[in-house]
């Protein structure tokens, strides 16, 4: 996986509560998880399968990521792994899968469709610091409500100091707001 070019410790840590609530992503729909991780986000195939332990779509546990498909509003939750009985239960394709069969994701062909569309993804533990750079150079969005929380968190002197022109804010036209890492 190739690392982001600039220092966004700082950047991350404030967007935290946002990586970590959820935030909306324009990705291609009706393709794999995988090939979206690995595609979208110049992701390696080995760093999907060993750095992202833990997958859900919409609250449901994926085991194969390579048929689990994201459909437009979909919920994607990537996680590290996460340590004891539960993290093990919750693992994809781990060992004690079965101990949670009703809540393990189950493909619906019939809601896949081809084009582009807007998903929600929530990262955690390790995954906040391992990809939430590389989702903020892709560009998030966040709802006002949101967008409106984190302004409040730091003042205005703070957030220009902290940001210092790193990101691009734009408003869109569904009155959501985009977030960017500016380009070095």
């Amino acid at each position: 996986m190739n690392e982001p070019k600039k220092d966004t410790s700082i950047i991350i840590r404030l967007m935290l509560p946002i990586l970590q609530s959820g935030f909306y992503f324009e990705t291609r729909l009706g393709f794999d998880v995988r090939s979206i991780l690995v595609s979208e986000l110049n992701l390696s195939r080995e760093f999907v399968d060993e750095r992202i332990a833990t997958v859900f779509i919409n609250g449901k546990a994926v085991d194969n990521i390579e048929r689990a498909c994201l459909t437009e509003g979909c919920g994607l939750t990537l996680s590290g792994a996460m340590p004891g009985l539960v993290g093990a239960c919750l693992r994809k394709s781990g060992a004690y899968a079965s101990l949670r069969s009703a809540i393990s994701y189950v493909p619906d062909q019939a809601a896949v469709r081809e084009g582009r569309g807007i998903v929600k993804i929530k990262l955690f533990n390790t995954l906040i610091n391992e990809l939430g750079a590389r989702f903020l150079e892709r560009g998030i969005l966040v709802d006002e409500q949101q967008y409106n929380e984190l302004m409040n968190d730091v003042s205005k002197s703070e957030m220009e100091k902290l940001f210092e022109g790193a990101l691009i804010v734009e408003k869109t036209a569904s009155g959501m707001r985009r977030i960017q890492l500016r380009s070095s």
